[in-house]
Protein backbone atom coordinates (compact mmCIF):
# COMPACT_ATOMS: atom_id res chain seq x y z
CA UNK A 1 0.00 0.00 0.00
CA UNK A 2 1.37 3.58 -1.07
CA UNK A 3 -0.30 6.87 0.41
CA UNK A 4 1.27 9.64 -1.78
CA UNK A 5 0.63 12.78 -0.69
CA UNK A 6 0.93 15.57 -3.90
CA UNK A 7 -1.03 18.03 -5.29
CA UNK A 8 -3.10 17.78 -8.57
CA UNK A 9 -0.23 19.97 -10.50
CA UNK A 10 1.96 17.41 -9.43
CA UNK A 11 -0.35 14.10 -10.38
CA UNK A 12 -0.56 16.23 -13.90
CA UNK A 13 3.32 16.89 -14.15
CA UNK A 14 4.04 13.62 -13.28
CA UNK A 15 1.61 12.44 -16.27
CA UNK A 16 3.25 14.87 -18.61
CA UNK A 17 6.67 13.73 -18.09
CA UNK A 18 5.35 9.69 -18.31
CA UNK A 19 3.10 10.86 -21.59
CA UNK A 20 6.49 11.95 -22.98
CA UNK A 21 8.62 9.20 -22.74
CA UNK A 22 5.65 6.53 -23.12
CA UNK A 23 2.61 8.05 -25.18
CA UNK A 24 1.60 5.08 -26.25
CA UNK A 25 1.42 3.18 -22.74
CA UNK A 26 -0.46 6.22 -21.23
CA UNK A 27 -2.66 7.58 -23.83
CA UNK A 28 -4.64 4.48 -22.88
CA UNK A 29 -5.47 5.89 -19.48
CA UNK A 30 -7.70 7.77 -17.99
CA UNK A 31 -6.31 10.93 -16.33
CA UNK A 32 -8.70 13.06 -14.15
CA UNK A 33 -9.56 16.27 -15.83
CA UNK A 34 -8.59 19.74 -14.07
CA UNK A 35 -12.21 22.09 -13.32
CA UNK A 36 -11.43 25.89 -13.62
CA UNK A 37 -14.42 27.01 -11.62
CA UNK A 38 -16.41 25.27 -8.61
CA UNK A 39 -12.93 22.56 -7.99
CA UNK A 40 -13.05 22.39 -4.30
CA UNK A 41 -16.19 21.18 -3.63
CA UNK A 42 -15.76 18.14 -1.61
CA UNK A 43 -17.95 15.90 -4.30
CA UNK A 44 -15.76 17.21 -7.08
CA UNK A 45 -12.07 16.37 -4.76
CA UNK A 46 -13.45 12.85 -4.04
CA UNK A 47 -14.39 12.01 -7.51
CA UNK A 48 -10.70 13.52 -8.73
CA UNK A 49 -8.77 11.80 -5.61
CA UNK A 50 -10.60 8.48 -6.73
CA UNK A 51 -9.62 9.26 -10.36
CA UNK A 52 -5.92 9.22 -9.34
CA UNK A 53 -6.19 6.66 -7.27
CA UNK A 54 -7.01 4.72 -10.71
CA UNK A 55 -4.54 6.31 -12.54
CA UNK A 56 -2.13 5.11 -10.38
CA UNK A 57 -3.25 1.73 -10.27
CA UNK A 58 -3.20 1.30 -13.92
CA UNK A 59 0.22 2.43 -13.84
CA UNK A 60 1.36 -0.27 -11.33
CA UNK A 61 0.06 -3.05 -13.52
CA UNK A 62 3.10 -1.60 -16.14
CA UNK A 63 5.92 -2.96 -15.27
CA UNK A 64 7.59 -0.64 -17.33
CA UNK A 65 6.15 1.95 -16.51
CA UNK A 66 6.92 1.46 -12.66
CA UNK A 67 10.41 0.66 -13.57
CA UNK A 68 10.80 4.16 -15.12
CA UNK A 69 12.84 6.62 -12.87
CA UNK A 70 9.62 8.99 -13.25
CA UNK A 71 7.79 6.69 -11.32
CA UNK A 72 10.10 6.36 -8.84
CA UNK A 73 10.61 10.23 -8.67
CA UNK A 74 6.88 10.39 -7.69
CA UNK A 75 6.40 7.90 -5.31
CA UNK A 76 9.52 8.14 -3.20
CA UNK A 77 9.29 12.23 -3.01
CA UNK A 78 8.85 13.20 0.54
CA UNK A 79 8.15 16.68 -0.29
CA UNK A 80 5.40 18.20 -2.11
CA UNK A 81 5.99 21.13 -3.93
Amino acid sequence: VWIVKRRYSEFYDFYERLLNENAQRITKLSFPPKRVFFNMSSDFVEKRRIGLEKFLQEIAKDEKLVASPIFGEFICRDTIT
